[in-house]
């Protein structure tokens, strides 16, 4: 299982400049609004539907994400701040790196939600409009190019909800219906996966650069890293994509889902990683299954569940994308489990932890990105820890963190 993992980490490295293209191929002038006949598909107003809140009410002020070196926080006054790696524009300040952006910088205002994915970032505005910048090999820009964006482009309007993959994108309008686009490689659109003309290099794959349409009555998702899940209005939990560890149902044999598969009932929330899945259904038990190579299902074992796992009660908040997974409990405790080969748990060692472990009190939000961790406590402090090999803790250092470090404070963030 650790070698599968080992492909993972090397794959990654050599992505370090897949998306790197001759300056030519960026665009940069300022904030683009793509075409809104060209970005909407077969759009069918019908009632709307709310995304439930994934943490405490007191979160509702702040938001904050992180990718896969990069991280974003959302000011309750809508501002938008970035800062990490940068190789692609997903900062999206219209700089390039290197070098990488050590300290915040503000890229937008007006915003209510964001999301980030491996090399690209997403945000929704306060008048629902959905914008994307960053890295667009795939397609997963959405503005139907696969020219890299520096800043924000608008790609599409009435937007209530978005998350990020490593290269695709899915969003859900007020009516209800999940669109996606970008990377379609293992079935994560929830598309038969067909020859894209000029992505013939990977003839088994699918990539598409502008919104489609993939179903009706979704109220919250998350883009894992190769599949999808979404909570549909009854609360029934749904997956495509790469299936190859189980993330999305015990069925292996099915190593790709090309549509979408009923997982489970009851779910208010869920959060999909690399190989794992975790879950909180309406009475607030936290569930998981997928890979469990380094203890991220938080089960004590590293034993790959077939199937949902009960790990513990009284969860208001998961979030995973890597090898490790964060949590917070009904009174505000964090806690973290899985890989921490850099810290990415934030428990002062580089241990791996086969069960939850505390990490803080007083939490409000936390993002668990691919090699680092962001959280913000109930006084509005930010925190960070874990990776920082790009500067993605946003402390003005590359230096790796074993413990939790102040950031910034709201009232210190100044232009």
């Amino acid at each position: 299982m650790r070698s599968r993992w080992i492909v993972v980490l090397l794959t990654l490295v050599l992505f370090l400049s897949a998306c790197t293209t001759p300056m030519s191929q960026y665009e940069d002038t300022g904030v683009i609004e793509t075409s809104q006949e060209d970005a909407d598909v077969n759009e069918v107003p019908v009632e709307a539907h709310e995304t439930p809140p994934l943490a405490p009410t007191s979160t509702n002020l702040h938001m904050i994400s992180t990718g896969g070196g990069h991280s974003l926080l959302l000011r309750d006054n809508g501002e938008l701040w970035s800062w990490g790696w940068n190789d692609s524009g997903q900062i999206g300040d219209g700089s390039l790196g290197p070098p990488d952006h050590l300290v915040p910088v503000q890229v937008m205002e007006n915003v209510v939600s964001v999301a980030t994915g491996d090399r690209h970032t997403v945000a929704i505005d306060n008048d629902g409009v959905l914008w994307t910048w960053g890295c667009n090999l795939d397609g997963q820009i959405g503005d139907g190019t696969w020219t890299n964006r520096l800043r924000p482009t608008r790609i599409k309007e009435d937007v209530v909800a978005v998350s990020a993959g490593d290269a695709h994108t899915m969003a859900i309008t007020s009516d209800g219906v999940l669109w996606g686009w970008g990377s379609n490689m293992y079935g994560q659109l929830g598309q038969e996966r067909i020859a894209f003309e000029d992505r013939a290099y990977l003839s088994e794959g699918t990539f598409l650069n502008s919104p489609v349409q993939i179903m009706d009555d979704v109220i919250a998702v998350s883009a894992g890293w190769w599949y999808t899940m979404a909570i549909t209005e009854d609360g029934t939990l749904w997956g495509w994509g790469d299936n190859r560890q189980g993330q999305i149902n015990g069925d292996t044999e099915i190593r790709y889902h090309h549509t979408p598969v009923k997982v489970m009932g009851d779910v208010i929330a869920v959060s999909a990683g690399i190989y794992h899945t975790m879950a909180i259904t309406g009475d607030g038990t936290l569930w998981a299954w997928g890979d469990n190579a380094f203890g991220q299902l938080g089960d004590g074992t590293t034993i790959n569940r077939d199937s949902p796992v009960k790990i513990m009660q009284d969860i208001v908040t998961v979030s995973t994308r890597g090898g490790h997974t964060m949590a917070i409990t009904t009174d505000g405790v964090l806690l973290g489990w899985g890989v921490n080969y850099v810290g990415q748990l934030g428990d002062g060692t580089t241990t791996n932890s086969y069960r939850p472990v505390q990490i803080m009190d007083d939490v409000v939000a936390v993002s668990a990105g691919l090699f680092h961790t962001i959280a913000i406590t109930a006084d509005g402090t930010l925190w960070g820890w874990g990776g920082n090999m790009v500067g993605q803790l946003g402390d003005s250092t590359t230096v790796d963190r074993h413990n939790p470090i102040e950031i910034l404070v709201d009232s210190d963030i100044s232009e």
